[in-house]
């Protein structure tokens, strides 16, 4: 999946989220072992993250549908982990958030997005879920700060990998 069109990111500024709406390529639901992100342009792509959203779909909290794969700097391609896989539903729009940040050029990206296809239906399906709290302030000069969210689970849950993420005041 190619976005809709080249995105331009102008030389300066502090850039908002981008939020580019797609049809689902696919005519029947169809399980995935992996989604992965190629990144068109490395100087300026922050993050990218694709969800779905389909009627009767989940909601990974964003309020843009249900999480399919994320990339930033550093993350590596991969087939999801043995016997799960992320449903990708016939009908779905596709959310493809893009965080660019400015580098004193203007430039232009073209992130591609490829689908896995699974043979038929996984035992397990993969979620991701977020521990968040967005409602914190760190005062001026402070040189230890703690903060701190959960994430109840109701049911036995296999972890498979954790992601922490902060920006440069982190």
């Amino acid at each position: 999946v190619k976005l809709p069109s080249p995105q331009k990111v102008p030389a300066t500024g502090v850039l908002e989220y981008r939020h580019l709406k797609v049809k689902a390529p696919v005519t029947e639901d169809m399980w995935c072992d992996a989604v992965v992100i190629k990144p068109g342009n490395l100087k300026v792509l922050h993050h990218c993250i694709i969800r779905s959203r389909h009627k009767g779909g989940e909601d990974d909290g964003s309020g843009q549908g249900e999480w399919l794969q994320g990339w930033a700097p550093g993350a590596t391609a991969g087939r999801f982990p043995k016997d799960t896989g992320r449903l990708l539903a016939r009908n779905a729009t596709l959310d493809i958030e893009l965080h660019y940040t400015t580098m004193g050029s203007e430039q232009v990206d073209e992130t591609e997005i490829g689908f896995y296809k699974l043979p038929a239906q996984p035992k397990m399906k993969l979620r991701n879920r977020g521990a968040y709290n967005l409602d914190f302030a760190i005062e001026p000069g402070v040189a230890e700060a703690e903060t701190s969210a959960l994430v109840p689970f109701s049911k036995e849950t296999i972890l498979y990998a954790m992601a922490p993420h902060m920006h440069l005041r982190g």
